[in-house]
């Protein structure tokens, strides 16, 4: 039992929270909301901490590493000072537990200031980005691509590291071994996602991939991995 307990410890576990629903993108494949309510309060913040603070009084499992990932939406909708709030509220409320902070981000409204409070606590950066401007643009609305880019550059410059969801759509999926090339020449990791149907917007149907496409997508895209290795990393 005391064998189980240590491994559970170890163990890492995945929070999301979503600061804001809102998002200034407008992705043609996108089935989330684009327009947010309210900016998550202090006091749910504090919720979260008494209720993952509950849950490690009760279970061994709950010991180990909590990476916490900010979402959307678009979680840079409230800005450096919903930040500066949050992120020593949920540090420091959930010691000794170590915490772990991502983002996912389109990184349109990243600051410097932003960018120095990540640092700080450690934050990983994520995008989306479909591949070259062309492509991306197509899909994810004009404009986007050169935003995005960017927001890589400026956290770049501040040491930061992002890596990048691509989403594989039907207009897109055709174009597989330029985007990867893109991503090896742009020295950006990233991980493969397909566009699937929407329970809630068929608009955005005529962008999903088939299961068929889709396989021959990863079968395509491992080949070409496994030629540049050191060039890129696919999650």
């Amino acid at each position: 039992r005391d064998r189980v307990a240590r491994s559970a410890g170890s163990m890492s576990q995945h929070l999301m929270l979503v600061p804001s629903l809102a998002c200034p993108a407008s992705c043609a494949y996108c089935f989330g909301p684009h327009a947010g309510g309210m900016t998550m309060g202090r006091e749910t913040l504090e919720a979260v901490v008494e209720w993952r603070r509950a849950l490690a009084a009760e279970s061994a499992a709950e010991q180990g590493t909590l990476e916490i990932t900010f979402h959307g939406g678009e979680p840079l909708v409230p800005g450096a000072r919903w930040y500066r709030e949050a992120l020593p509220l949920l540090r420091d409320g959930l010691a000794p537990r170590r915490v772990r902070f991502a983002a996912q981000s389109n990184l349109w409204l990243l600051t410097d200031e932003l960018c120095d409070l990540f640092r700080e606590y450690g934050i990983s950066l994520g995008t989306s980005l479909d591949g070259p401007e062309a492509i991306n643009d197509a899909q994810r609305g004009t404009g986007y691509f050169a935003k995005t880019m960017a927001g890589i550059e400026r956290a770049r410059a501040h040491g930061l590291d992002v890596g990048a969801i691509c989403t594989f759509t039907a207009g897109s999926v055709a174009h597989a071994p330029e985007i990867f090339d893109f991503f090896v020449r742009e020295g950006l990791n990233f991980s493969v996602h397909a566009a699937l149907p929407s329970l809630r917007y068929p608009e955005a149907d005529r962008w999903s991939i088939t299961p068929d496409a889709h396989g021959e997508l990863l079968v395509g895209l491992l080949d070409r991995y496994l030629e540049n290795l050191t060039g890129v990393r696919i999650s």
